[in-house]
């Protein structure tokens, strides 16, 4: 699995986000490389902070990404509510971070996952 570490985060931003942030145990994370899904096993917590993500296996950094908030009104177009009414997932908030990924946070009644693309080809599925 690719490391994607933002340095700029600092470690006090980092503490912050760990302590202060959304902590999830990850039940799954995809890794989409060559238009192909690959499952990566390990013990995953995800952080979702107001201003980073941090995703780690096994207690190591794997994800540090600084981001924003994107506003759902201008983002959330009718291919993607109509998605929502097949799919049974909306999109609860989406983020850019510093690289131009897109961060999407969807969720149903079930299943929740954090969606991270780029020039709207996937490249990680995180479910928690």
């Amino acid at each position: 699995m690719d490391k994607h570490i933002d340095k700029s985060l600092g470690g006090l931003r980092y503490a912050l986000a760990t302590i202060l942030g959304r902590n999830e145990q990850a039940t799954k994370v995809i890794h989409y490389l060559n238009d192909k899904e690959h499952e990566i096993d390990g013990d995953f917590i995800l952080t979702i902070g107001k201003s980073s993500v941090i995703l780690t296996r096994n207690r190591k950094p794997v994800i540090v990404k600084r981001w924003t908030s994107l506003p759902l009104g201008s983002y959330v177009d009718d291919a993607r509510k109509a998605a929502a009414n097949i799919t049974g997932l909306q999109v609860i908030k989406a983020y850019k971070d510093t690289d131009g990924w897109i961060w999407e946070w969807l969720a149903s009644n079930k299943e929740r996952y954090l969606i991270a693309m780029l020039n709207c080809k996937y490249i990680y599925a995180i479910s928690f």
